[in-house]
């Protein structure tokens, strides 16, 4: 399975893509979610061993 981190400004976007069923279907597991790119890094660097 396939960690993966969502970015958007839009709370309201990065709630409806949490919860999609097709990312499980797909092998991905969404790990994390942030407002911007920088925070989703931030979040990256400190979790970065669950991607390793």
């Amino acid at each position: 399975m396939y960690r993966t981190l969502v970015a958007d400004d839009d709370f309201l976007v990065r709630s409806y893509l949490k919860t999609l069923d097709s990312w499980e279907k797909a092998g991905y597991e969404i790990v994390d979610d942030a407002e911007d790119g920088r925070k989703l890094m931030d979040s990256f660097r400190k979790k970065k061993s669950m991607f390793l």
